[in-house]
């Protein structure tokens, strides 16, 4: 019921926003990235689907008006659609034009979960003479902003593991063991779930085995 009541909440915004656009941008924007975003906590990919044209258009109608807090948001968040949705080019891309805002001070915990989220999705897309390279700057950083906690340790851990591995039976195999000692799972429940770092690795070890 909360749920629903939100849905019918930011719907009755965009209406009352929709006949003065052009004076209130901003605002609409945020309405259409908070309906977008809480689909997307909720876990309900279809919607997600059924509005993220809109909210790409959106964004190049609007962007002139974004402020920089504004312009992160959207583009981790498309990036985390594209991630657990495994369109990993698409989702790279995105988490690219996030971290170009690395060096403005803003969302420290989103700049270190794009940077690892860039690992898997490079894994993925079998750019394994990158991915060495890439396990080692980005650990650097993650040290260095004192992010590098368990889960980082062992998702580093097992992907060095299979960058060793000749047979895709083995890679299953270490990234089941990934699954297991992470404890990532996805996890139901009646209420949005922010996307932390342990989410994001959840959806991303579950599409694997779906995709098996």
């Amino acid at each position: 019921m909360q749920l629903e009541g939100l849905r019918e909440m930011i719907q009755n915004l965009k209406g009352i926003l929709e006949g003065d656009r052009s004076r209130f941008r901003k605002q609409y924007f945020e309405l259409v990235l908070l309906e977008f975003n809480f689909e997307l906590y909720s876990g309900n990919l279809e919607n997600c689907n059924s509005l993220i044209d809109n909210l790409r258009v959106q964004l190049d109608a609007d962007f002139s008006v974004l402020n920089q807090f504004q312009i992160i948001n959207i583009y981790f968040h498309l990036a985390v659609y594209y991630f657990i949705t495994q369109d990993y080019n698409e989702s790279l891309d995105w988490l690219n034009k996030t971290l170009d805002f690395e060096n403005s001070g803003l969302y420290p915990e989103v700049m270190a979960i794009a940077k690892l989220m860039r690992i898997p999705a490079q894994f993925e897309l079998k750019n394994f003479f990158l991915l060495e390279y890439e396990l080692r700057n980005t650990k650097r950083y993650l040290v260095k902003k004192q992010r590098y906690g368990g889960l980082e340790k062992l998702i580093f851990k097992q992907l060095r593991k299979c960058l060793s591995f000749s047979t895709e039976k083995e890679v299953d195999a270490a990234l089941e063991e990934l699954k297991t000692m992470s404890n990532c799972s996805i996890k139901q429940t009646e209420q949005p779930i922010p996307f932390d770092k342990s989410v994001i690795i959840s959806y991303w070890l579950a599409g694997r085995n779906d995709a098996a």
